[in-house]
C-alpha cells in the first residue's frame, strides 16, 4: 500500500525493518499477482511521474531482497509494465550492471575463450554475491523496452549459443555443476522459456503462448541436435558402466535374471518403448475436447463428471494429491491445456496395465 500511494518515507522505514518486498497480492482483484514493484510503477497515482514515485522505485531497485522480474498476474514484470510515457520510471527500471545485456555477453565471451572459467562461473562473477535474479533474464530476453523483436530474438539465439547449449552440452561430459552453478543453470533455461500464461484467461493468454512458442524458434535446430548429441553421450557413458557391472559376479546375475527381458528375447532394445504399443491421440493432435473427455473416461482418469469438473474449475485430481494445477487447466485453447490432459492419459493408460505388466 505505501509504494501504491506512494509515501516514500513509509516505504524507506519498511526496507529498513527488512520488509519481505516480493509479497505478492493473491486476491482475485486487477492487481492479482502484483508486488510492490509492480504497485509503483503501474498503479495508484502512476499516471502521472513524482520524485516520490521514482525514489521509491529507487530504493526497491537497491534493496537485495527485490526480485525485479517478478511475474503478475497478467504475466508482466514491472519494467514490462511502465508505460513509456513515463520517461523518468522507464530510465530508472531499464537493467542497470550486472543486469545490462552487454555485461552479460560480455562475460560469456571471455568465458568462451577462456578454457578455465565456465559460463555459469563467469555469470556468477559478474552477480557478485547477488541473487541469480538480479540478472533479469525474462527482461532482457522479452521485454519490449528493451528493443525491437529482431533485437530480442538475436539475444535469445546468442545466449543459447554462449550458454545454454554449452553448458548442456558441457555438463554431460565435464565435472558435475556446483550447487550455485546449477541455480544459474536452472534459472536460465526457466527464464528462456518466456513469460508464463497468465492465471487469469483472456485474449491476453493467445499472445504469451505466441511469444513462448517463439522464444527459442531462433535455435530450435541447434536445440534439437544438441539434445541429440547428449543424449547419445549418456548413452555411452551408461554402456561403459554396463560392462563394468556385467564383468561383476553380482552383475552377471542380474543380466541373467531379467524375467521381463527374458519372456521376449527376440525384442530388440530399441523395441521395448511404452510408445511403441500406444495408439496416436489423435484427440491431441487436434485439440478435440469431446473426444478428449472420451480418452480420459476410457483410461479411467475421469470417473464422474465431479472429477472432471474439479480438473477444469480448480486443476484438482487424485493424482495430483493436495496440489492444484489451475493454471495449467485454465484456459483450452492454450499449449499447456491440451499437454496437461496428454500426460493424465498417459498416467491413466499406465496405471490400468501397471498389474499385467508386473
Amino acid at each position: 500500500m505505501a509504494a501504491l500511494q506512494h509515501y516514500s518515507l513509509c516505504v524507506q522505514k519498511l526496507i529498513a525493518a527488512g520488509v519481505k518486498a516480493n509479497v505478492q497480492i493473491t486476491s482475485t482483484s486487477r492487481d492479482h499477482g502484483s508486488c510492490a514493484l509492480h504497485a509503483c510503477v503501474s498503479g495508484g497515482k502512476s499516471g502521472v511521474e513524482s520524485k516520490e514515485q521514482v525514489d521509491i522505485i529507487a530504493s526497491l531497485m537497491a534493496y537485495p531482497e527485490t526480485n525485479p522480474c517478478l511475474f503478475d498476474g497478467m504475466a508482466r514484470t514491472p519494467y514490462m509494465s511502465v508505460d513509456t510515457n513515463l520517461p523518468s520510471v522507464l530510465d530508472i527500471m531499464r537493467p542497470t550492471k550486472p543486469a545490462r545485456w552487454k555485461d552479460i555477453q560480455e562475460t560469456l565471451e571471455r568465458a568462451e575463450r577462456d578454457p578455465h572459467i565456465s559460463a555459469a562461473t563467469a555469470l556468477l562473477r559478474l552477480l557478485d554475491g547477488s541473487e541469480v535474479t538480479r540478472l533479469r533474464i525474462p527482461d532482457l530476453l522479452f521485454c519490449e523496452h528493451e528493443g525491437t523483436e529482431e533485437v530480442l530474438e538475436k539475444r535469445r539465439l546468442k545466449l543459447y549459443q554462449l550458454f545454454l547449449g554449452p553448458v548442456t552440452e558441457g555438463s554431460t561430459t565435464n565435472e558435475p555443476l556446483t550447487k550455485a552453478e546449477q541455480e544459474v543453470y536452472t534459472y536460465m533455461w526457466e527464464s528462456s522459456e518466456g513469460p508464463p500464461l497468465s492465471d487469469r484467461s483472456g485474449s491476453h493468454n493467445v499472445k504469451l503462448e505466441g511469444l513462448r512458442e517463439k522464444a527459442r524458434a531462433s535455435y530450435e535446430d541447434e536445440l534439437s541436435k544438441m539434445l541429440t548429441r547428449t543424449t547419445l553421450a549418456f548413452r555411452q557413458e551408461f554402456e561403459q558402466a554396463n560392462r563394468a557391472l556385467l564383468d561383476t559376479t553380482a552383475g552377471h546375475v542380474l543380466a541373467i535374471d531379467t524375467p521381463k527381458m527374458n519372456r521376449h528375447p527376440e525384442l530388440q532394445p530399441d523395441e521395448v518403448s511404452h510408445a511403441r504399443f500406444i495408439r496416436v491421440p489423435v484427440w491431441a493432435l487436434t485439440k478435440d475436447f469431446t473426444s478428449a473427455v472420451h480418452a480420459l473416461v476410457a483410461s479411467e482418469v475421469v470417473r464422474a463428471e465431479g472429477e472432471l469438473y474439479d480438473l477444469l474449475s480448480q486443476g484438482r485430481h487424485r493424482y495430483f494429491g493436495d496440489k492444484l494445477y489451475k493454471r495449467i487447466f485454465a484456459d483450452e485453447d492454450s499449449q499447456e491445456f491440451w499437454m496437461g490432459l496428454l500426460v493424465l492419459w498417459l498416467i491413466g493408460i499406465h496405471k490400468k496395465q501397471l498389474y499385467e505388466f508386473e
